[in-house]
């Protein structure tokens, strides 16, 4: 589970807009029944399980070797406003 969480922290930031979109009924007063209570329920539990991914998360990098996203990258010397730069 760890490994799956580990693959998608990058979900982490769509907990906050989830929790925004769910609360949304309430912010226009389309439900006055329950008052806005459980629009701050439903952020707090939101938030609640966006940390809990990222501690998860965190904890299956914890001491692992860097890995490089990219493959291929331009080298610095290739790049000709670098070379000017460097000649002067």
């Amino acid at each position: 589970m760890a490994q799956f969480l580990l693959e998608t922290v990058w979900l982490v930031p769509c907990y906050a807009l989830i929790g925004g979109l769910l609360a949304v009924p309430w912010s226009p007063g389309i439900i006055r029944k329950t008052g806005p209570r459980p629009a701050g329920y439903i952020n707090l539990v939101m938030t609640f399980l966006a940390f809990v991914h990222s501690v998860i998360a965190l904890q299956a990098t914890w001491n692992h070797l860097p890995q490089e996203v990219f493959r291929e990258h331009p080298v610095l010397e290739d790049l000709p406003f670098l070379r000017k730069c460097r000649r002067k």
